[in-house]
């Protein structure tokens, strides 16, 4: 047992981060044993399911492969359906753009089974990131969603300028205005119109919180209405996306190479 244990653990020591297909072969009160590889088992906790999941002994099922545990008493192959990285996976796999490494992920925020924010970025701009990530009505971004029991996912575009980030991260609601509060503490406050304010707040306060954590950025959310109210300035997102596209069309400046005698 001991050694084919051993076997097992040099197998699938290079796949800890890999996703891999299994199939549902015994369900307990407290975890699932997932065969994988047609023989191999792997270890998934209730606590690693998605919420609310109900699998079933015969179900196919992706996971992801988080440790190869070499003092585990029983499967020593650890996997997760709940790790940020599992979306990371499943997007390369699904997605040829990402694949291919015409897009590149730059980070994943996630409440499983609800809820995940992933910023993408594309070197090429003639190619919209989160355009190539989602397909025409959905498509490609449905073949991921089918993996993990529908969790919505907000695709959005990444920026090296963080505000503009940041309000791309608050999608589906649409920001105005943008105001940076303190660059060191990464603060920033964004204004929306009113009707949109719910939506940036999302329910229990769900899409800030995972824009806060995408971005890094501590965001206070303000309608625009209250920042006619109260004064406040900010610079217009239309025209921070106007000054970045002009920077990157701008030609570098070559100098003339000095000619000697």
């Amino acid at each position: 047992r001991e050694a084919e244990k051993q076997l097992v653990i040099d197998q699938y020591a290079d796949k800890v981060g890999d996703v891999l297909a299994g199939v549902v072969d015994a369900v307990e009160s407290r975890h699932c044993i997932v065969k994988i590889g047609g023989h191999t088992n792997a270890y998934l906790n209730k606590s690693k399911m998605l919420p609310n999941e109900t699998l079933k002994m015969g179900s196919f099922v992706k996971v992801y492969v988080e440790e190869v545990d070499k003092s585990a008493t029983g499967a020593p192959i650890i996997v997760s359906r709940t790790n940020p990285r599992f979306v990371t996976r499943l997007m390369e796999q699904d997605i040829s753009e990402i694949g291919e490494g015409i897009v590149e992920i730059k980070g994943v925020s996630r409440q499983p089974g609800s809820r995940s924010k992933v910023a993408v970025y594309s070197k090429n701009p003639n190619v919209d990131p989160s355009g190539a990530c989602i397909g025409p009505h959905g498509s490609r971004i449905a073949r991921v969603l089918t993996q993990i029991g529908n969790e919505r996912i907000d695709v959005v575009n990444y920026h090296e300028n963080p505000l503009l980030f940041v309000a791309d991260a608050l999608k589906p609601a649409e920001v105005v205005g943008i105001q940076l509060l303190d660059e060191e503490a990464k603060a920033c406050r964004v204004f929306v119109p009113e009707d949109q304010y719910s939506l940036a707040i999302g329910k229990e306060a769900q899409n800030v919180n995972l824009a806060v954590r995408l971005t890094g950025w501590k965001i206070d959310i303000k309608s625009v209405s209250d920042a006619e109210a109260r004064g406040y300035t900010y610079q217009l997102v239309e025209d921070l996306k106007f000054m970045e596209q002009a920077k990157k069309a701008r030609p570098s400046v070559v100098s003339k190479p000095e000619v000697k005698d």
